[in-house]
């Protein structure tokens, strides 16, 4: 080891890290063990000036990304990177309507999409939103709040193949009117509802299906790493905060204004 006059090592590698999120989902198992967990539910959270964690659940950071954009992708990333890809079987050519574009989730499978060669369409019921999705690479874009939405989004698209959503409709028919045949819904969340009602003659008719998922496996969370390596996919960041101030960064999350992750910063 070599030293310096202060007795200080500087053969010592620094390596960047991210955390793997979750507990007790091995490599490329596909569905989590009975012992799974993500950090925070209820295992200790990373809202935290320091997280002790196994060894095992760190990857190296993508090179090309800030400290904020790499803090921003880690579950957001795994959580779109499995609904697409690993449960939806993105493949490109495909058309892929991704709704509530102002989330994390959202603008990273915007951009994985993308990347994988689909044409992407996005919904928000902010214009700025739509505008700015599609300077990240979406077609064009719908206001999810329209009644005439099914219509509209048949007419931009011409039918769309997979529906990335956080935010399932009370009303899922709705979706039947706009996807083709074989489509496929992969639901991430329920935060508009938690209950919706379905014509099972047309869904089954159109072969359609629909997917649950959350977070990913550690290989899944490799993955998606060298994927993000590959084309540099540029981490949205809506805004960043100290670590002190995670009030006034949850105040902004739940006025749903922002464009992007919402960072905390230690102090």
């Amino acid at each position: 080891m070599a030293e310096d006059g202060l007795g200080v090592d500087n053969s010592v590698l620094c390596i960047v890290v991210l955390v793997y999120p979750a507990l007790g989902w091995p490599c490329y198992q596909y569905w989590p063990s009975r012992d799974y967990r993500v950090l925070g539910m209820p295992h200790d959270c990373t809202l935290a000036d320091d997280l002790c964690i196994d060894a095992s659940n760190l990857y190296e950071k993508p090179k090309h990304l800030s400290y904020p954009q790499a803090a921003a992708c880690s579950l957001a990333g795994l959580t779109a990177w499995r609904a697409l890809v690993i449960r939806a079987g993105l493949r490109s050519g495909e058309r892929v309507l991704i709704t509530g574009i102002g989330g994390g989730v959202a603008q990273m499978g915007l951009q994985f999409a993308v990347k994988a060669g689909a044409q992407v369409y996005v919904s928000s019921s902010s214009p700025k939103k739509i505008a700015a999705a599609e300077t990240m690479g979406a077609a064009g874009g719908n206001n999810y709040k329209d009644e005439d939405l099914p219509e509209q989004q048949k007419a931009l698209s011409g039918g769309i193949d997979l529906v990335l959503d956080s935010s399932p409709l009370a009303d899922l028919n709705r979706y039947l009117r706009f996807l083709n045949t074989g489509g496929r819904i992969a639901y991430y969340g329920a935060t508009a509802t938690r209950e919706a009602h379905l014509n099972l003659g047309k869904f089954f008719f159109k072969q359609i299906s629909l997917l649950g998922s959350t977070m990913g496996s550690m290989g899944d969370f490799g993955d998606m790493l060298d994927f993000i390596s590959e084309h540099e996919i540029d981490i949205p960041v809506d805004s960043t905060y100290p670590l002190s101030d995670f009030k006034a960064a949850f105040e902004r999350m739940e006025k749903g204004e922002q464009m992007g992750k919402i960072v905390l910063l230690p102090q």
